[in-house]
């Protein structure tokens, strides 16, 4: 109640403030008039805790505005607690709008004038307007790209009464059509700006006598326009000269001819000259008009004097635009897992995204074949379907393009072929692959970035340019290249040649030590990384500059060139698997672990040999083969502590959380990182996968709940969808443990306040709440045999047994408890094929007893230093884990635990 007040208070102050100062009517207008833009493009949580930062809105606004359920409502509701505010807060609004990525339409707001001699046109007019000049209709599965749509219009807008170009410039197939179309398609540009209309004209490629057939087309056009026009306004017979004018016989006549028809006739007319290609249109258009151009080659308007506004075209859209055009075409309400994934493989190409999915709405059963197809790269040339773009194929789209350059410009384009996805070109490396100058490469990859064909970014902290190219591109050039192995062993040989073929010599540019073993594979010379993967002075090199874990992966994946040096092979992988978080250090001896290897292996032998070079001490430990060791391999996946780590039900992946407030999932075979999962502000304390591998359930510190889709096919790894739920909203009380039952229809939580949250996981809502125990919980865990039936361990020395129910009201009910220890419990589980549960808790004992009868099967203490501050069970309950206070782990038989132990730290 107190708060309530304290809030109405402020609400009314602030309010009374306000008020004081009543916002200008122009600039009421001005949020009135783009009100739908804000709708469309703001997004509430980029400005909403700014604005009250700032004291631009109050605590109550602030609820008021959170309170709608759906965003369009919650900025509907913003706009009008600003209009009300004043001008103070408006001046905060468009301040905030400007430092978080909203410029334009602050710039628009900024700079907007009432015009009240302007007569708003009707829809029906509009649609004659755009009907009459060509403009394009939406396509299927258009779905609005607001941002950028309201940037073209304000552009637009910034040329009204005077003569200039608009250009959108970007990759074949990245919606630059479209926009255009979109963005004239309005009322307002058409009222207030181009009140002479809009006329759409296709170039596409063209030679000069095309040209002119344009050129004539616009001047027939423009002159049938006029002549209506005359009859509109004049009861007067047009002279029948004025219907037979002659069309111009060449390109220079019909500029000059268009411009002194436009500037006499059409001073306000818009014209759209899509799909432009050379400067010779752009000259040739230059008849001082309003000009829209889409283009895939911003050098075209090189040639034009007059002001250009650029607006570059990504080649992707967002990841929820991507999947709102899928959900279009294939008029699906719910996409399936692989839409996510199918979309990452698109990159967000709207071209791409509109040919699968007119596929798949013909065939929408073939989800994971198209996926596959993509993944492949067998969508290029191979797949032809009809769309409302003008190519049939990406290859053909694609191909525009590039045989637009000259023969030698589109050979050392041809040349790119031979590098991954993805990849960031250091300027220094196609320095040495073309063994060229360094300022003849930037100029060559300038001229390519003009045209959308790669895409150049400066470096400032290096100094340098460097490049990058779409995976369609990439794709469509090695399906082009028929030599890559070629090209490969070229690119070696340049590097070859610098270090004498001693690749230890080799010096780093940034790419090439991390993309050497692919070229090496690609090229067919499998001799030179079996012969320096199995050398420790080239892995001392090779560590420094990429890592341990990436000399790991080469090792497992590569595994096939070593076939007839397994031994050697499985020496070298072990010495690094075993040793990678020591050699993430930044200061390690790499002869020195190789000293503590086997005296049998190729490692140590090799060790030795560097050693006795060196000056300086070494140690050898001479009692080696005397110490077993049960370590398989080791791993850094995280900046901070591993909190926690589970494994997949098939035993491939693993998942782990850490402080640094990331979960991992990785591969267990290769160490491998797979993909992660940030956790926002708070660390995640447990991460488990279901029992299909299909969804990760996640659950952080301050009680989120979250479950991720997961998809693999082949070697990628996809996080497809995500959905998230607050389970204790109590920021006094730190989830403790999270167990998921056995057919994954319940996830348990259980806090520091002693309280076991249930969740339904199908319906990702918090199903009960019931306080188990009087003091934290420190764990729980679903049985494996009976899925309703969940333990708790706590801080009160007491197990409890509890059945779970989602649709009654008592759901959580108590079965049976055990206080057999006599300090707190800090470990419990059930153990798998039995009616046994195992405890450990401070009193430095383990407990095995049957939850059915009440018997105590077995009590083993330990130590009265050390603590079992967890146990795990194996799969078949045969044996049990013991994480033991004193670093190390302990295991023995579950019905006989400490009588015969395997102890390893």
């Amino acid at each position: 109640m107190m708060l309530m007040q304290n809030i109405s208070v402020e609400h009314s102050l602030v309010t009374s403030n306000h008020r004081e100062l009543t916002m200008d009517a122009n600039s009421r207008n001005a949020l009135r008039k783009y009100r739908q833009e804000l709708i469309e493009c703001l997004q509430i949580e980029d400005v909403l805790d700014p604005l009250y930062a700032k004291r631009a809105i109050t605590t109550f606004d602030m609820q008021k505005v959170r309170n709608k359920p759906m965003p369009y409502q919650q900025v509907s509701t913003l706009v009008d607690t600003i209009r009300i505010r004043g001008p103070k807060s408006y001046q905060i609004f468009l301040q905030v709008l400007q430092e978080n990525g909203y410029e334009f339409i602050a710039s628009a707001l900024i700079t907007f004038k009432e015009d009240s001699s302007v007569r708003t046109l009707t829809d029906a007019e509009v649609q004659t307007i755009l009907l009459d000049g060509g403009v394009p209709s939406r396509p299927l599965g258009f779905v609005n790209r607001p941002k950028l749509v309201m940037q073209i219009r304000e552009a637009l807008r910034s040329i009204k009464g005077k003569h200039g170009w608009i250009v959108l410039h970007g990759m074949g197939g990245c919606g630059k059509s479209v926009l255009a179309a979109e963005a004239v398609r309005d009322t307002r540009i058409l009222s207030e700006a181009f009140t002479g209309g809009v006329i759409w004209c296709s170039i596409g490629q063209v030679d000069r006598s095309k040209l002119l057939i344009k050129l004539q087309n616009l001047f027939v056009r423009l002159e049938e326009l006029h002549a209506s026009m005359w009859q509109e306004d004049s009861d007067d017979v047009l002279p029948d000269e004025a219907h037979c004018t002659r069309k111009p016989t060449n390109i220079e006549e019909a500029r000059d001819r268009l411009r002194s028809l436009v500037g006499h006739n059409f001073p306000s007319l818009l014209i759209v000259l899509d799909d432009v290609w050379s400067s010779e249109v752009v000259r040739a258009f230059d008849i001082q008009c309003h000009m829209l151009v889409t283009t895939r080659d911003r050098g075209v308007m090189d040639v034009v004097s007059d002001t250009v506004s650029e607006i570059p075209i990504k080649p992707g859209v967002e990841e929820d635009v991507a999947l709102n055009i899928l959900k279009g075409i294939t008029h699906t309400s719910i996409l399936p897992a692989e839409a996510t994934a199918i979309v990452r493989e698109c990159k967000g190409s709207p071209i791409t995204l509109a040919m699968v999915g007119s596929l798949l709405k013909e065939h929408p059963r073939r989800w994971s074949y198209y996926l596959q197809s993509l993944k492949n790269r067998k969508f290029i040339s191979r797949v032809r379907k009809p769309t409302c773009y003008q190519y049939e194929t990406l290859e053909e789209a694609l191909k525009m393009s590039v045989n637009s350059l000259d023969e030698a410009t589109r050979e050392k384009y041809y040349d790119l072929a031979i590098f991954e996805d993805d990849v960031s070109l250091p300027a220094k490396v196609l320095q040495v692959y073309w063994g060229a100058e360094i300022e003849d490469v930037e100029d060559l990859m300038s001229e390519l970035s003009k045209k959308w064909l790669i895409k150049e970014e400066w470096n400032e902290s290096r100094k340098e340019y460097f490049y990058s190219i779409h995976d369609l591109l990439l794709d469509f050039l090695r399906e082009t290249v028929d030599n890559l192995q070629v090209r490969h062993g070229q690119f070696l040989n340049q590097y070859l040649k610098a270090c004498h073929s001693d690749l230890r010599r080799l010096a780093d540019d940034g790419y090439i030590f991390l993309y050497l073993t692919y070229h090496l594979n690609a090229a067919n010379r499998g001799e030179l990384i079996k012969r320096h993967w199995l050398d420790l002075e080239f892995i001392q090199v090779y560590i420094g500059h990429v890592g341990a874990p990436m000399l790991l992966h080469d090792y497992t994946k590569y595994e096939a060139i070593f076939h007839d040096e397994r031994q050697r092979w499985n020496e070298f992988r072990y010495f690094v698997s075993t040793n990678v978080h020591r050699l993430a250090e930044s200061v390690y001896d790499l002869v020195q672990l190789a000293l503590c290897q086997p005296q049998d292996s190729t490692v140590y032998r090799q060790a030795c040999a560097i050693a006795s070079r060196k000056k300086g001490f070494y140690f050898d430990w001479t009692n080696r083969h005397l110490v077993p060791s049960s370590c398989l391999q080791t791993s850094k996946m995280h900046s901070g502590a591993a909190l926690f780590a589970s494994f997949s039900t098939d035993g491939s992946m693993a998942a782990s959380c850490g402080s640094d407030k990331v979960v991992k999932i990785w591969s267990v075979h290769s160490a491998d990182e797979l993909t992660e999962i940030t956790t926002g502000s708070s660390h995640a304390i447990r991460c488990r996968f279901s029992s299909d591998d299909r969804t990760l359930f996640v659950v952080t510190e301050d009680g989120r709940f979250s479950q991720y889709g997961l998809l693999q096919v082949d070697d990628d790894f996809y996080v497809t969808a995500k959905s998230e739920l607050k389970v204790s909203e109590d920021r006094f009380a730190e989830v403790q443990d999270m167990t998921i039952s056995s057919d994954d229809s319940f996830a348990c939580f259980v806090d520091t306040k002693g309280f076991l949250h249930l969740v339904d996981t199908a319906q990702n809502k918090l199903s009960h709440k019931h306080r188990c125990h009087e003091t934290a919980i420190n764990c729980c865990q679903f049985s494996p045999k009976e899925k309703d039936l969940v333990l708790t361990a706590s801080n009160d020395s007491i197990v409890k047994l509890w059945r779970v129910h989602a649709s009654t009201e008592m759901a959580i009910l108590l079965v049976t408890e055990y206080s057999g220890h006599s300090a707190e419990v800090v470990s419990a589980i059930f153990i798998p094929n039995s009616s046994s549960l195992v405890a450990s808790a401070s009193d430095y004992q383990i407990h095995i007893w049957n939850y059915v009868s009440g018997e105590m099967l077995q009590c083993c203490e330990t130590k009265k230093v050390e603590t079992v501050l967890n146990i795990s069970a194996s799969s078949d309950g045969k044996y049990l884990a013991g994480g033991i206070s004193n670093f190390t782990v302990q295991v023995g038989a579950s019905i006989s635990m400490g009588m015969s132990m395997v102890t390893s730290r």
